[in-house]
């Protein structure tokens, strides 16, 4: 009689271990990759929203100098992720550019992320590179030109700029 209600007893643990068992498998095999695919997407919206947003930042700024009829100086901060580039072309039509190498979002699941192009990696194993730019003031002239700002892979910027208009001349440096 006693073993025959160990014997039971054991069973049941048996049972419930296979079953929390195949419930971690489960768990571990399917549901895990759709929280690190969702992670890993998340992070890559911050990444183009921190580059949007400094580029906007020095967009103003010098959007601020052209139209400023006298001496002005505006410092301030901006932040970069890993894998990102921020540089002026002030051709015929002047833009701040920004780039930034995205691993999760790509142009099947959302082409047109936070307004910019998605290019498919050619050769490239590291990412997608999602380019976009910020438009200025037409006729914007910065004889020095615009620092480039750039991060490497696993590496962040947290620098200051200033831009400063001194007797019409619109210049850009960090602080």
């Amino acid at each position: 009689m006693v073993l025959a209600v160990l014997s039971k007893r054991g069973q049941i643990t048996v049972e419930f271990i296979l079953i929390v068992s195949i419930g971690l498998i489960y768990i571990a095999g399917s549901i895990w990759p759709l929280v690190d695919q969702g992670a890993g997407a998340a992070e890559d919206v911050k990444a183009i929203a921190d580059a949007k947003l400094s580029s906007m930042k020095l967009a103003k700024a010098l959007n601020e100098a052209a139209i400023s009829s006298g001496d002005m100086k505006k410092t301030f901060n901006m932040f970069l992720g890993p894998n990102t580039v921020v540089s002026c072309d002030l051709g015929v039509n002047p833009v701040v550019d920004y780039e930034v190498t995205v691993s999760y979002i790509n142009a099947i699941s959302n082409p047109d992320m936070a307004n910019c192009v998605v290019d498919p990696p050619a050769g490239d194993p590291t990412g997608w590179k999602c380019d976009s730019y910020v438009e200025l003031l037409s006729g914007i002239a910065v004889p020095g030109g615009c620092p480039v700002m750039q991060t490497g892979a696993g590496n962040s910027l947290f620098r200051g700029i200033v831009v400063e208009k001194t007797a019409g001349i619109i210049s850009v440096s960090w602080a």
